[in-house]
Parts: structure tokens; sequence; C-alpha cells
């Protein structure tokens, strides 16, 4: 049986240089696009109200929330894209 992987959860959490990393956490996500805080937080609303992007977004628990990155690249795209526009859907 293969050994399982073993993930050291505060390197990948601080460090948005890892290439092979998935997801991320708001401090991740705030590093890796130069975003605030309180930025992050309004944006991952929109997406959580949004059924395209909805799935980029996962509350593990009341206090982990993970971003999976391209999702959230993808939503970057779409916002810059979609700004002007009276209905965004």
């Amino acid at each position: 049986m293969p050994k399982p992987i073993e993930i050291d959860l505060n390197k990948i959490g601080t460090n948005p240089d890892l290439t092979d990393v998935i997801y991320g956490n708001k401090e991740v996500i705030c590093k890796a696009f130069s975003l605030n805080k309180s930025t992050l937080t309004q944006w991952l609303s929109e997406m959580r109200n949004n059924p395209k992007f909805e799935s980029g977004v996962l509350n593990v628990t009341h206090k982990v929330v993970l971003i999976h990155i391209g999702k959230f690249e993808e939503f970057c795209i779409w916002k810059s894209k979609n700004r002007y526009k009276q209905n965004k859907s």
C-alpha cells in the first residue's frame, strides 16, 4: 500500500509561490493578487452569488475558507470584462 502524502498546511498557507497548490486561504490570495482583506471578502461574496464561480469558494468550517486559485483568476478576468455592463450574468 502506498505511503500517505503528508501536507504541511502552514507551509502552503503562507507561501503562494508554490506552483502545485490549487487552493489557498485568504492570506495567500491577498498576497498573490495584491488585494486587501476587505476587498477579497466582498469579491468572495460576489463569487458565492454567481453560479459560474460559486464552486471556487469552499467554506470548510466557519473559520476556514479555501479559494480555488484558478477560479479566482477567472473571476477577476470576468469582473474586469463586465464592470460596465448592467446585467452581469
